[in-house]
């Protein structure tokens, strides 16, 4: 029993699943063979394409930047690609020997129950997780992940992560840089005003809401010019 490949009579190929018998005479010695041959050109074609398709999706998996994974109801990891496994530090075998609630921070692994209800009971949960590396570093992950029920004999989560540890950081670091800004703007006793090229109000401090009676909102629907007293000399503001 062997797959060949045969040429027609127009010269195309034709991919042949061929069964050879022998065919015996009175005395048992071999006269020729039977052969039987099943055209499996469809077939092949079908198992290419199913090849082809799985390359790709392999590929994609294990080149993609994003964190992507299964794991099972109670967290067992059934899989998850090469980016995971370098970010984290750990062999991708080892990973799957551990329930993703041993990668979370350990102040973050009481929550994990109420993660694995969510995603039973309505069938997604996104939000952030802070997770561990094998070197102790806490790394922060934005997730979006589904359960999927259908096709299969066990439900699975289909897990999509994503490292947002340098954006937070950098939100943090920016939140905490304004905060010092307003405590320095606010704090001055002088009126500072943040105005546009064309002498709209964009901010102003605490001080100059005392000095002239307006709340910030009244300031930010004036313009500078409406400071001025009637009658008197308008700024203007020269582009050249």
């Amino acid at each position: 029993r062997a797959e060949i490949v045969n040429a027609a009579k127009d010269g195309h190929l034709i991919d042949i699943e061929s069964s050879a018998n022998p065919i015996l005479d009175d005395r048992g010695n071999i006269t020729g063979f039977l052969a039987i041959q099943r055209n499996i050109t469809e077939r092949k074609r079908a198992e290419e394409t199913i090849r082809q398709s799985e390359d790709r999706y392999r590929d994609l998996v294990e080149n993609i930047h994003d964190l992507i994974g299964t794991h099972d109801l109670e967290g067992n990891i059934l899989t998850i690609n090469a980016a995971a496994a370098k970010l984290l530090g750990v062999e991708n075998g080892a990973l799957l020997k551990m329930n993703l609630r041993d990668l979370l921070a350990p102040e973050a692994r009481g929550k994990f129950g109420d993660y694995l209800a969510a995603i039973q009971r309505d069938g997604q949960a996104s939000g952030v997780m802070l997770v561990q590396t094998a070197s102790g570093e806490r790394r922060i992950w934005e997730y979006d992940n589904t359960l999927r029920t259908d096709c299969i004999n066990a439900p699975i989560v289909r897990a999509l992560a994503r490292d947002v540890t340098e954006r937070k950081q950098a939100e943090d670091a920016l939140r905490d840089s304004e905060a010092r800004y307003r405590d320095i703007f606010d704090g001055v006793q002088d009126a500072i005003f943040v105005e546009s090229i064309d002498g709209r109000i964009l901010a102003v401090n605490q001080s100059a809401c005392e000095i002239y009676g307006y709340s910030r909102a009244e300031f930010l629907a004036k313009t500078v010019n409406d400071l001025v007293p009637k009658g008197q000399q308008i700024i203007t503001v020269d582009n050249g």
